[in-house]
């Protein structure tokens, strides 16, 4: 079982973007890159505690690569917005890949150069590539929460 961490605005879209990939084992939102340690969904809604609202997946390497998982990745969300998603503003929802080891890095830096040079976007791409930091999950009621919404109908 391997590990990948994304940042694409909005965590429950991104969840339920993943949760629909064939080799993805288990994924779990929460908070990453900043420097409150245990922050809260209130801390991280301030935009000052350097938290992304992320997504932690867990994936079988003999399914789906991780260069699979980068290109899920890119089709989530806009790329090519700073701290921004839809109408989702602040460093929180900024778009990031947050690697746990060189192969990772890697792939990450190439997938954006390619992204950079395919010609699909109009702007600029405003992705970061940094070193995984600790991870937070966030509060349960965040957990799954589209299939939440689908369970109550």
């Amino acid at each position: 079982m391997e590990r990948a961490t994304f940042a694409a605005g909005c965590f429950w879209g991104v969840e339920a973007a993943f949760s629909k990939v064939e080799g993805v084992i288990s994924t779990k939102v929460g908070y990453t890159g900043g420097t409150l340690k245990e922050p809260t969904y209130s801390d991280v809604s301030t935009g000052l505690t350097g938290h992304a609202e992320s997504i932690e997946i867990f994936f079988d390497g003999t399914v789906i690569t991780y260069e699979e998982l980068l290109e899920v990745f890119w089709n989530t969300h806009d790329p090519t917005t700073k701290d921004r998603q839809g109408p989702d503003h602040g460093s929180q929802y900024r778009s990031a890949i947050f690697y746990h080891d060189d192969a990772q890095r890697e792939a990450a830096l190439m997938s954006r150069e390619q992204q950079e040079s395919s010609g699909k976007y109009a702007s600029s791409i405003e992705t970061e590539i940094v070193e995984a930091s600790e991870f937070y999950p966030a509060e349960d009621y965040h957990q799954k929460y589209f299939q939440k919404l689908q369970f109550k109908r």
